[in-house]
């Protein structure tokens, strides 16, 4: 290489073809992985190339050497870092399922969620047509029989097993989301 003479495309390949298993193994020696170690020379070629104007063709070794071994060193603290977030959210993640374990533990699944559940099954009601209504609290409210509401409201017996079939029915839909939940938590304290 002639001295003051900028990077040409020979001289830049020449560099290329006569270096590059070199400057992958100092890349190697930090990173400990011949992928990255490629990636990291290919991309510091790159960048040599992209300043080839700017650098003298006598000190493109020295370029590469310095290059390389930042681009390595920056790989290596990126690394690091995200392996500590990667640390720092598994911790956070295990702290949260000690949190629900604990929580399941000490909590009664019939008392998980009552409020909402009674303000969805209210609202359910609402939208029921008065007779199935009727029917659905006096035999879930009140105790009575199938056959006592009949007898109490004047219809059929089969009348009334359809109507509060209807009712739980229109529960079950309203209330889908909550049902799977509570039967999970009921399995999960039963296991403890």
């Amino acid at each position: 290489m002639l001295r003051d003479e900028t990077l040409s495309k020979k001289l830049y390949e020449d560099l290329f073809k006569e270096n590059r298993e070199i400057f992958e193994f100092l890349a190697y020696s930090y990173v400990g992985d011949h992928e990255q170690a490629r990636d990291i020379v290919s991309d510091c070629f790159a960048k040599l190339w992209e300043k080839r104007d700017s650098i003298i063709s006598e000190s493109v070794l020295a370029y590469m050497y310095k290059t390389v071994k930042n681009a390595c060193l920056d790989y290596r603290k990126s690394a690091r870092h995200n392996n500590e977030i990667r640390e720092s959210l598994l911790n956070k993640e295990g702290e949260l399922m000690e949190l629900f374990t604990e929580t399941i533990q000490n909590t009664d699944p019939s008392e998980l969620f009552t409020e909402d559940i009674l303000a969805i099954a209210r609202e359910s009601l609402k939208k029921v047509p008065d007779e199935q209504k009727q029917a659905f609290l006096k035999n879930r409210v009140e105790g009575l029989s199938y056959e006592e509401i009949a007898q109490a409201m004047g219809i059929q017996y089969s009348r009334v097993a359809k109507d509060i079939h209807a009712v739980l029915k229109r529960l079950r839909i309203s209330l889908k989301d909550y049902l799977s939940l509570i039967i999970l938590i009921t399995l999960l304290k039963e296991l403890n």
